[in-house]
């Protein structure tokens, strides 16, 4: 014989606040904490590019934007990279042909989009092999990271 366990559903009504609705008719400030606390973080979002409670938890903050930034980049950049080697630095004055301009381009877009793909997965949730996927786009964006303009 089996036994059967019930379970209950709640119902959240705020579920950023992350409290029951009768929990708020009786603690009304707490609603009114939350508005303010938002309305400050979006304010400093604003004026400096982070909040306070983004540099709670930085890595978290950053792995939620910079892969749709980075593929973002991907798609609307209008020039690749200046790295050539050594030995075509010479020829550098005869310029480039079409060809090797769209090759580069290519490739400069799998860059990003790799990069991308290996930020873009849950932090909070990430094994230790995901982890090291993460900090190796990182490094790789590092090499990279006078090159991430439009």
């Amino acid at each position: 014989m089996s036994a059967r366990i019930r379970t209950k559903r709640k119902r959240i009504a705020f579920t950023e606040l992350g409290y029951r609705g009768s929990y708020l008719a009786t603690h009304p400030w707490k609603l009114i904490d939350w508005l303010w606390d938002e309305a400050r973080w979006f304010v400093q979002r604003g004026l400096y590019g982070y909040a306070a409670c983004d540099v709670w938890s930085l890595d978290s903050y950053l792995v939620k934007w910079l892969p749709s930034a980075l593929r973002t980049l991907a798609k609307k950049s209008q020039s690749v990279p200046l790295v050539y080697p050594p030995e075509l630095l010479a020829d550098w004055a005869q310029g480039t042909t079409e060809e090797e301009d769209d090759a580069a381009a290519a490739k400069w877009t799998r860059i990003l989009h790799s990069i991308a793909d290996d930020l873009d997965t849950d932090i909070y949730l990430a094994s230790a092999e995901e982890c090291e996927r993460i900090q190796n786009a990182i490094r790789r964006m590092a090499d990279w990271f006078f090159d991430l303009w439009w």
